[in-house]
């Protein structure tokens, strides 16, 4: 993979991990199209892992609120502390099931959900989702604000 090609997959990894889509699958479909695999999950996962930090560091006011707000309910009990530490429990649940699945998927995950067929699928699935939700659901929202 070449240096030009690294810069195009952290574009595309950066454009789209933050919009309701699929990173990965557009990765995909990024290698597809130019012709390039990765050498393992290494430069993927560094990809992520870029978004992570990312995050990290545009939320790290809210991060570092919520990591006091964890530690602090076990000394003061307070409903705003109360608010964090739940918050921080729901972050490591779900870290916990998503690891767990990883694990337990990885083989299915490596083979099967990074074909174009299926992430063709997958993305026609979220797409009518979008719609569904755009047209209907905010719909309702709005008719019952008024």
């Amino acid at each position: 993979m070449s240096i030009l090609d690294a810069i195009i997959f952290g574009i595309i990894q950066g454009l789209t991990e933050f919009l309701p889509i699929s990173s990965t699958a557009h990765i995909v479909i990024t290698q597809l199209i130019l012709g390039t695999t990765f050498p393992g999950l290494a430069f993927e996962i560094y990809l992520h892992l870029a978004s992570v930090l990312a995050v990290i560091i545009y939320f790290r006011k809210d991060l570092v609120a919520v990591i006091i707000g964890f530690f602090s309910f076990f000394k003061t009990r307070s409903a705003e502390n109360r608010v964090h530490f739940l918050f921080a429990i729901y972050i490591i649940i779900a870290t916990i099931i998503t690891g767990v699945l990883g694990i337990l998927l990885g083989d299915f995950v490596g083979e099967t959900m990074k074909t174009p067929t299926f992430i063709a699928v997958t993305l026609f699935i979220t797409g009518l989702g979008l719609v569904f939700i755009e047209n209907f659901i905010g719909t309702v929202t709005v008719q019952k604000k008024k």
